[in-house]
């Protein structure tokens, strides 16, 4: 039923999140907000959101990484459609990654390499760095290539916001009523490889910090934060991580565009210090991250919402191609090869998919 909302998405101007716990989606733009003042998108943000939705209406947001950067919206489509989901969801089947065809990472292996010496003079402790990969994808539509990936990535939050789709295993901010839960990720091995992850002081101290800045940004509105006592390890079908969940009971007044406006950006996809590790990103990456990275998922009037870090994704555009944006954090001791397989190995949750459906 899941896959079937998002296969039955128009080709523009369709939305949906798709994941264990809701399945929604949306048809045709009703009301568009999109901030005056980047810097102050969550705030506008709120007022919109008090203005605009009752208590059940139900919006979507797509927003920038950047505060920086001009892209934020949320809709309030014409026609919403929502089916019940259990929760429930199978063992992940282990996917072979794509074989990229003359991918570049010298340009990312750079970047790597200024960071580290960063990191090491003690300008920060940790960044996050992305790069693009274009994907041949002729003859795939967004429809398509979302109840695809869904398929492919059951228990990951599937989004759609226009052109932009992707299959988060990231839950930013989900929240009812008080109680609020995000599911942080940091550190990554190849799936058949999980276990090395539990042994490995890189990933450990990089989950650490991603973890960490979660739980004291939802600790500035309650002393009442439960974190996960050790990390797990999250198995996706070409991926695993290490994961941690991060819960908090928050008073219902507090609104959900403050408490996002407090954890956006985690260390988890900028780094830290947030500051100085955000002017390492736009001083090394050669062009902007738009909503990769961003907080993407859905709103209701009363506060409730399901929010993703917008990873694992691509942007539909003009000439038969897919552009994907991937990332992954760097330490101070990081390998650039190390870190540019790294890439390769997560952008083949979108990559196997297109692959899957190309007509050439």
């Amino acid at each position: 039923m899941s896959s079937e909302l998002l296969a039955d998405l128009p080709a523009t101007h369709g939305y949906a999140l798709v994941g264990p716990h809701i399945a929604v989606a949306g048809r045709g733009v009703a009301e568009r907000f999109r901030p005056s003042d980047p810097t102050r998108r969550f705030t506008q943000a709120a007022q919109w959101v008090n203005a605009h939705l009752g208590e059940e209406d139900l919006a979507f947001m797509s927003f920038t990484f950047d505060p920086l950067d001009p892209g934020s919206e949320i809709v309030r489509c014409a026609q919403v459609a929502e089916v019940y989901t259990n929760g429930h969801i199978d063992e992940p089947v282990v996917r072979p990654s794509t074989t990229l065809d003359g991918d570049d990472a010298s340009q990312f292996k750079y970047m790597v390499r200024q960071a580290v010496q960063r990191l090491t003079n003690g300008e920060l402790e940790k960044v996050v760095l992305s790069r693009t990969i274009d994907l041949p994808a002729k003859g795939v539509t967004v429809p398509m290539f979302a109840s695809a990936l869904h398929d492919a990535f059951p228990m990951c939050l599937t989004y759609v916001h226009d052109q932009f789709v992707g299959a988060s295993p990231e839950v930013l901010l989900r929240r009812r009523g008080g109680e609020t839960t995000s599911l942080v990720l940091a550190g990554s091995a190849p799936v058949q490889d999980a276990e090395r992850l539990r042994k490995s002081k890189k990933d450990l101290n990089e989950h650490v910090i991603a973890r960490d800045s979660v739980a004291n940004a939802l600790g500035g509105f309650t002393a009442q934060i439960d974190i996960d006592d050790e990390p797990f390890i999250l198995r996706l079908p070409n991926v695993a991580h290490l994961a941690s969940h991060v819960r908090a009971t928050i008073d219902p007044a507090v609104h959900t565009m403050t408490i996002l406006d407090a954890l956006h950006p985690t260390a988890a996809v900028c780094g830290t210090p947030r500051e100085a590790a955000l002017g390492v990103i736009r001083a090394l990456e050669p062009e902007s991250r738009h909503q990769f990275a961003g907080p993407t998922g859905v709103i209701r009037g009363n506060g409730d919402a399901d929010i993703a870090l917008a990873l694992r994704c691509v942007r539909f555009g003009p000439g038969n191609t897919a552009r994907a944006h991937v990332g992954c954090g760097i330490m101070p001791d990081s390998d650039p090869d190390a870190e540019a397989n790294e890439t390769r190995l997560k952008v083949a949750a979108v990559a196997n998919v297109i692959a899957d459906l190309r007509t050439d």
